[in-house]
């Protein structure tokens, strides 16, 4: 084994209560960071409560450590039948969530990947870069949003001269997949995504920084950055569930000699999405005392097997037990041999 992995897992035991929970506490924030994003930039097209967004994100956050995407099925799910948002607008949200955070993350990557170190080119690359994607972003939503927007792509889809095409841009369901472009397009929205990611990639930056502190191991700030969107990457696009694939991957991408750094922001990470999760699921009454739940909309067809979903109480070990697996198997007094 390599003795100074070892030695990093052996310093671990040695961690104050207290800095850990802080840390706990850095990726709580980040998970109501990440509820009040989704909530923005619905916000044109539809206003949902802050607090049940983040209760949301908690409980989806949870999930996340089970394989096939559950927690977006939960998410879509619980907003469908519990929001009546319609299920082709929620698609449109999630792709004009996704374009949105993809342009945050982008440039203070392509930076750290570029000059490895927070000079001037560092700040000049991740603002103007910022600013010049999210200004592209924006105006290309906002010329394909309204009427005008409608218009056009209509134009373009008799141009095609495919009777499918132009049937679909004419349809409903095209509507609805068409408000995608009044979220991207509202610059509003578009300012308070990329301040709100900002602040959640330097508080995901700072728990890397702070997480190699603890275990001895030499991290710059352009490394803790570069490993917080890494992470960030890896955990949204696993198809197999969060646990072991982002630890797997993050490991590869930023070196093996920085995994018990890994391994402590994801025990951290179980710490807080289980205590999310459970607050979440106690907000949305899915644990806990049952109240009466407020008038819902009305529920168009093929929504039956949702209602009944929503309807039923999630099983505690569905999202609880994840995470208490993977924070006994990284906390453990065991040292790699």
């Amino acid at each position: 084994s390599d003795p100074k992995l070892r030695e990093s897992f052996e310093r671990l035991a040695q961690v104050p209560w207290w800095q850990v929970a802080m840390l706990v506490l850095v990726s709580a924030a980040t998970l109501a960071l990440a509820g009040m994003v989704f909530r923005s930039v619905l916000r044109p097209v539809r206003r949902l409560s802050m607090i049940e967004c983040i209760a949301v994100n908690g409980v989806c956050s949870a999930l996340s450590y089970l394989p096939f995407k559950a927690s977006l099925i939960f998410r879509v799910l619980h907003h469908r039948t519990r929001d009546g948002v319609p299920l082709l607008t929620i698609g449109a949200w999630m792709a004009a969530t996704a374009g949105l955070i993809l342009v945050s993350l982008a440039p203070p990557v392509i930076a750290s990947l570029w000059r490895g170190e927070m000079d001037a080119l560092w700040w000049i690359t991740t603002v103007c870069g910022t600013i010049a994607l999210a200004a592209l972003a924006c105006g290309m939503a906002r010329l394909l949003s309204g009427d005008a927007g409608l218009a056009m792509i209509l134009r373009w889809s008799d141009a095609t001269r495919v009777p499918l095409v132009g049937r679909f841009v004419r349809s409903q369901s095209f509507l609805r997949l068409h408000s995608a472009t009044r979220m991207a397009g509202d610059p509003g929205v578009v300012a308070r995504v990329i301040a709100l990611r900002s602040i959640d990639l330097a508080l995901a930056a700072a728990r890397f920084y702070f997480a190699a502190k603890f275990a001895g191991v030499e991290m710059s700030v352009e490394q803790s950055v570069l490993a917080g969107a890494t992470y960030f990457f890896i955990q949204g696009a696993a198809p197999t569930g969060g646990a072991g694939v982002r630890e797997a991957g993050s490991s590869f991408v930023l070196g093996a000699e920085l995994l018990p750094v890994i391994l402590i922001v994801s025990a951290v990470d179980a710490g807080a999405n289980l205590s999310m999760g459970l607050l979440g699921a106690a907000r949305l009454g899915l644990i806990g005392p049952r109240h009466a739940e407020p008038s819902k909309p009305k529920q168009v067809r093929g929504d039956v097997l949702c209602k009944q979903w929503s309807r039923t109480r999630c099983p505690l070990a569905l999202y609880c037990c994840p995470p208490i697996l993977a924070c006994l198997w990284v906390t453990s007094d065991r040292v790699p041999s």
